[in-house]
């Protein structure tokens, strides 16, 4: 590989590497002590997380004659989904959690400019695109809370060279149109969650996800710990 190229190429993964070291909006639940069990009429709530495989992308930079491109596409998907007993607690939990965002103070960089945009989704949406311009690439993060009857989605998705919002309304669309599965579904840490609520993420196989590694996690109730 050129010197050059790789010149490039580690500075725009080392950009991507900061960019999503606090991608994932922790002051929803942190900053502004917003913690799940204080939503009224919470019934159930996961989130699923799906990003690049840095050690994999490092490793075929370091080997000889790789081809390695800068990535492009979707490159991180965060997506949590509220159950609520009412559409009322719903919408109020939307109030809090749009107040806790934090995006006054960028969605993955400190300090970014944000644009509140609206991608008219679901009885009621929010949403904000930060935009970044490096080393001749664009990158687009969105966060977006959106209410649907007694659910509330809240996603945030960073994508490169590529239609953010587009992904974004196609997920969250996916998401609202997609009826929970039997139960409480089966619970994998590794991403193969599914069942119950799980079923309505975007499916692992989509190709505007491919290659991207997913983490699954309960957020409310949380699980009991093994004895």
């Amino acid at each position: 590989m050129p010197r050059r190229r790789l010149h490039a190429l580690v500075a725009a993964l080392a950009l991507l590497l900061a960019l999503f070291a606090g991608a994932i909006p922790a002051t929803a639940q942190e900053d502004e002590g917003v913690e799940a069990g204080e939503l009224e009429g919470l019934q159930r709530a996961i989130s699923r997380t799906q990003g690049l495989d840095y050690p994999a992308i490092f490793a075929a930079m370091a080997t000889p004659g790789s081809n390695v491109g800068p990535p492009q596409g979707v490159i991180f998907f965060w997506g949590t989904i509220l159950e609520f007993d009412l559409t009322e607690h719903a919408t109020a939990a939307m109030d809090r959690l749009d107040e806790a965002a934090g995006v006054d103070d960028g969605i993955t960089v400190v300090d970014a400019p944000v644009t509140e945009i609206d991608l008219a989704l679901g009885d009621r949406s929010v949403a904000y695109s930060e935009v970044q311009d490096v080393n001749g690439q664009h990158s687009e993060s969105i966060l977006t809370l959106v209410q649907k009857d007694s659910y509330v989605y809240f996603v945030v998705l960073t994508a490169v060279d590529d239609d953010a919002r587009a992904r974004v309304t196609g997920f969250v669309t996916h998401m609202i149109e997609t009826p929970t599965g039997e139960g409480d579904g089966t619970y994998s840490v590794g991403g193969a969650s599914s069942g119950g609520l799980w079923d309505k993420f975007p499916p692992r196989d989509d190709p505007a996800l491919a290659g991207l590694i997913a983490t699954d996690a309960i957020v409310y109730p949380e699980p009991t710990p093994a004895t």
